[in-house]
């Protein structure tokens, strides 16, 4: 089984082990909603758009500006399950894709940097309260081990724990 195959499994198993909230959802909440925000689940400092799918499920993408990395922009996708429905407090978990910029370079090896787009894919745990967004997610890349592979040496330049804030209209 793939590391992504694991990701799904662990978050459906993760969202039928916390109890059903009762739901408070407003009759006047719109399907679509937008915010901007930072880190990889805004593709950078971008835009996300989420779209109600059923009443814990949502669908997500994103656009953003990654910095310093050649002024490219990072595209990210996923779906989100709510673990209440409340107005005010939302927590959820999500899993989500991207193609996104990065700045590789090897550990103790002169001069192997490399800016790449790479595919990767990650799960997050976070909150929405009231109009602010917080997740925090671990992504992994097969293209990251590819370079390191090439290289022969390790990555230093690359986080794979992140955090993303966002304010939602």
């Amino acid at each position: 089984m793939n590391t992504a195959s694991k990701l799904v499994v662990l978050l459906s198993l993760a969202s039928l082990a916390f109890p059903v909230v009762a739901d408070e959802t407003a009759s006047s909440s719109t399907p679509l909603n937008v915010g901007i925000g930072f880190g990889l689940n805004y593709g950078g400092l971008g835009v996300n758009a989420e779209y109600t799918l059923a009443e814990r499920w949502g669908a997500n993408g994103s656009i953003g500006y990654a910095g310093d990395h050649s002024g490219v922009v990072g595209v990210v996708a996923g779906v989100r399950y709510y673990l209440s429905t409340k107005r005010d407090f939302k927590p959820r978990l999500a899993l989500a894709i991207g193609n996104l910029p990065a700045k590789l370079c090897a550990e103790g090896v002169a001069d192997v940097c490399d800016v790449e787009r790479i595919t990767a894919y990650g799960a997050s745990i976070g909150f929405r309260y009231k109009h602010f967004d917080l997740d925090v997610g671990y992504w992994r890349s097969n293209d990251i081990d590819d370079f390191s592979d090439e290289v022969e040496g390790s990555l230093n330049d690359l986080d794979t724990i992140d955090l993303s804030l966002g304010y939602r209209f």
